[in-house]
């Protein structure tokens, strides 16, 4: 809280570090979800670890075990859960270091590029295991460009001035994903159903005609975030949008009579979503502010 409390109060380019907090809170969100989900939870490693025509023969050749016996062997599931807890320690640190972040140590850098590689490798397990949807990797754009876009603002200001397009296209992105799986293009998850259902009470069908128009308009949000003179607005509409959608998962599936165990992996989901609000509001405020060094 006081680094969060320094940075408001410099009255020194109060705007930058207004874009700065609000990145920084998106990316310590993040970290901290992706924590949880690695250290309580499960990650998708075994997408990778336990597929069959790519590691079969690296497995079989370099190695005296079967693929029957690789698969089912012990100590290689330990191996991959140990990994996963190794990843998600690397993922809490970096949602407390992120708050310490200083462009004089490039090692800070590194590790913002490091997160960012990381978060990649998870879209793509992701996307290998809902049968390559191109749509689920699109969805995680916002995700793993966080920290990218945090190096970029901090060691490299004029970059993010420069090409404020690819702010656009980072946003359009997780927009767009969301958007085909919403309207039907993939198949609609079961969740997006269940949400709508128990927040409104509503009957399947209804769900689905609201995920629709949703889905609609996501996919109209991220065609007119390019137009210049509607940017602003757009960009308002994704930054409430986003917002609903993350906390979505709290107010469907938490029973606040028991939180403590319903919360526990609601509120990692809606964490690893706060991005989807905050990175469109921190495009308004570099949008908005044309005189700013950002």
């Amino acid at each position: 809280m006081k680094v969060l409390y320094s940075l408001l109060m410099q009255e020194t380019d109060w705007k930058t570090n207004k874009v700065k907090v609000v990145l920084l809170v998106a990316l310590s969100c993040l970290l901290l979800g992706r924590a949880w989900q690695h250290l309580f939870w499960d990650a998708p490693y075994r997408a990778i670890f336990w597929n069959e025509e790519f590691l079969k023969p690296i497995v079989e050749s370099f190695t005296n075990l079967t693929w029957h016996q690789y698969v089912t062997h012990p100590h290689i599931d330990q191996f991959i859960q140990y990994g996963i807890k190794v990843v998600g320690i690397f993922y809490l640190l970096g949602s407390f270091l992120c708050w310490k972040l200083n462009s004089k140590k490039k090692w800070m850098g590194i590790y913002l590029i490091i997160l960012s590689f990381s978060l990649i490798v998870l879209a793509l397990l992701e996307t290998i295991e809902k049968f390559l949807y191109f749509g689920m990797f699109l969805e995680h754009v916002i995700q793993f460009s966080t920290p990218l876009l945090t190096y970029l603002l901090i060691f490299k200001t004029s970059i993010i001035k420069k090409y404020k397009i690819i702010l656009k296209i980072i946003i359009a992105c997780t927009f767009i994903g969301h958007g085909l799986f919403a309207i039907g293009y993939y198949p609609i998850p079961g969740l997006f159903i269940d949400m709508i259902v128990i927040v409104f009470g509503s009957s399947e069908e209804t769900a689905k005609l609201f995920l629709t128009m949703a889905g609609v308009f996501d996919l109209l949000a991220a065609s007119l975030l390019f137009i210049p003179f509607l940017t602003i607005s757009i960009l308002y509409l994704m930054t409430f949008w986003g917002g609903i959608t993350a906390f979505a998962r709290i107010i469907a599936h938490v029973d606040f009579e028991l939180a403590s165990f319903s919360s526990h992996q609601w509120i990692l989901e809606t964490l690893v979503r706060i991005p989807h609000a905050l990175i469109p509001m921190m495009a308004i405020m570099i949008f908005r502010n044309k005189k700013a060094s950002i």
